[in-house]
């Protein structure tokens, strides 16, 4: 539940930093590479269970 909160956050984080158009493309990058690292650590976790 905690890894949903966390990409649920970051996901967000990346929509709010798009329509401020505040933060540099720099951060929008960060933010990305962040919300897919999350999306893959999930997708590892969701396989290990379903394997036991």
């Amino acid at each position: 539940m905690e890894l949903i909160k966390a990409i649920e956050q970051t996901r967000q984080a990346m929509i709010d930093c798009i329509y401020s158009r505040g933060l540099s493309d720099e951060m929008t990058l960060k933010l990305s590479r962040e919300l897919d690292k999350l999306i893959v650590e999930s997708q590892l976790m969701k396989n290990e269970t379903s394997c036991k």
